[in-house]
C-alpha cells in the first residue's frame, strides 16, 4: 500500500557499503512489494526506488514503436 500525499512519511537512515550498495529496510521492501528488480532515477535532488510492475499489452508496445520510431 503506497501512502497518499497527505499523509505522514516514514523516514530511516540506512547506511550505503563500500560497494555502494544499500538494504532497503524489511517493511519498506514489504509495503510497496517489491520483487525481483527496482527502478531508480532522480528527482529533485532525491533519488527515488520504486519497484518494477511488470506489465504487458498494447501500451507497452506502443512505447517500444514509440522509442524504435525515435
Amino acid at each position: 500500500m503506497q501512502p497518499s500525499m497527505n499523509e505522514p512519511f516514514t523516514r530511516k537512515r540506512i547506511s550505503v557499503s563500500k560497494k555502494r550498495q544499500i538494504t532497503i529496510p524489511a517493511d519498506f521492501f514489504n509495503a510497496m512489494g517489491v520483487g525481483a528488480q527496482v527502478e531508480c532515477y532522480l528527482r529533485g535532488g532525491a533519488l527515488v526506488i520504486r519497484p518494477v510492475r511488470e506489465e504487458s499489452g498494447a501500451f507497452d508496445e506502443e512505447i517500444l514503436a514509440g522509442l524504435i520510431s525515435l
